[in-house]
């Protein structure tokens, strides 16, 4: 099943987290709602002054930290692998 509308700031792994959180812990919906309203408003601050801070990185810069997140991507990447095959090997021993 695909939603017909995926909001411009959530994709589909934030809004489960969401619904998630909410459906374990329901007593805290307003702080959830505060920790979403919060991460949606640095994004927007950073997506709103990106020219800016393109500009005054520069070429260099932005090659930098293009590299840089890509390193922290692989590396979440890797762990998540290693992790998922040690759960593996966990579980299907007998």
């Amino acid at each position: 099943i695909v939603p017909l509308a995926v909001p411009l700031m959530a994709g589909p792994s934030s809004i489960a987290l969401i619904l998630l959180t909410a459906s374990k812990y329901p007593s805290s919906i307003g702080q959830i709602a505060l920790a979403v309203t919060g991460a949606w408003l640095v994004s927007s601050v950073i997506l709103l002054l990106s020219p800016a801070l393109l500009r005054v990185m520069g070429t260099k810069g932005t090659r930098a930290l293009e590299r840089l997140m890509g390193l922290l991507l692989i590396l979440v990447a890797v762990q998540m692998f290693l992790d998922g095959v040690s759960t593996y090997s966990a579980s299907s021993v007998p």
